[in-house]
């Protein structure tokens, strides 16, 4: 399932730019906006996840909490890309000044 989910929202992500929001204090934030809506997507389906990871139970056996942790692992890592993600982007939006024209292409 978390397969599955990676390869369908890398293709939905990809080459997708991010928009952002000026805080007060100048920084950028991720805005919550339809143009991010897939990346945010992601995420929620990401954490919904590991919530039914934490459902599964293990009766003890080692097998079933080493694969569980595996997976929990691999998501955890899909998130870490996601932030990444997005922290370049806002990185490289910085940099650029407000210029529009910044991508960033990463597998998730």
């Amino acid at each position: 399932e978390v397969d599955k989910t990676r390869t369908d929202y890398n293709r939905r992500l990809h080459n997708t730019q991010l928009s952002f929001v000026a805080e007060k204090d100048g920084s950028l934030k991720l805005a919550h906006n339809k143009t991010n809506f897939v990346f945010h997507e992601y995420q929620e389906v990401l954490e919904r996840q590991l919530l039914k990871l934490d459902e599964v139970p293990s009766f003890g056996d080692e097998t079933v909490r080493h694969r569980r942790k595996a997976v929990v692992r691999k998501i955890q890592a899909i998130l870490d890309a996601l932030d990444q993600f997005a922290l370049d982007q806002e990185s490289e939006l910085s940099e650029a000044s407000g210029m529009a024209d910044v991508s960033s292409n990463s597998d998730f």
